[in-house]
């Protein structure tokens, strides 16, 4: 292991295994500096492949969701048609940043948690 040595003893138990650290100014400086480098890319705003595409995915699953619910439809049917079933993640996750975003709207929104609630596009 880089910056590490390690002793072997062994007893009447068992054995044991020692590491001594060595040169830990020279491997904290430099992992110190690549978690910096890696902050400063995230926060200049540099996106990976990966995180554009992630972007992009999240983008196309909440415009299938929308577009969905053109029709009325309950948290259990948007739930089925995107494959989701853990309830509280996708109420948490999903459904409220749409609905609070004005994407969705409840068919009876002064009873949020009516078992006939259901959510439709609002066209804009």
């Amino acid at each position: 292991m880089a910056g590490v040595d390690v002793d072997f003893e062994i007893r009447k138990t068992g054995f044991a295994v020692v590491f001594h650290r060595v040169q830990i100014h020279n491997f904290t400086q430099q992992v110190t500096g690549q978690v910096i480098g890696q902050i400063k890319g995230q926060v200049i705003g540099q996106d990976t492949s990966q995180d554009a595409s992630k972007d992009t995915s999240e983008e196309q699953r909440v415009q299938t969701i929308i577009d969905f619910c053109s029709q009325a439809r309950t948290r259990n049917e948007i739930q089925k048609f995107i494959g989701i079933s853990n309830r509280a993640y996708f109420s948490r996750e999903i459904l409220k940043p749409l609905l609070d975003s004005g994407n969705l709207s409840m068919t009876i929104p002064n009873k949020p948690n009516s078992k006939n609630q259901k959510y439709i596009k609002i066209e804009k």
